[in-house]
């Protein structure tokens, strides 16, 4: 998903994009407006693929 926004050089996710993170980071990264921001998105998305690979999977590479 992220690369085809990359890609496509769109700004804005989707108000689906997936949330796999902490419920206290959803809450974070919806904006009041009810926007996601892409910026804590990302942050929030990579620390959870980094915590979810580390000690449960040996190799994952999440790059």
């Amino acid at each position: 998903m992220l690369r085809d926004l990359n890609r496509s050089g769109k700004r804005d996710l989707p108000a689906d994009a997936p949330m796999p993170f902490r419920k206290e980071w959803q809450k974070i990264v919806m904006g009041d407006d009810g926007k996601i921001n892409r910026r804590l998105w990302e942050i929030a998305t990579i620390a959870h693929l980094r915590n979810k690979g580390s000690g449960h999977r040996t190799g994952t590479d999440i790059r």
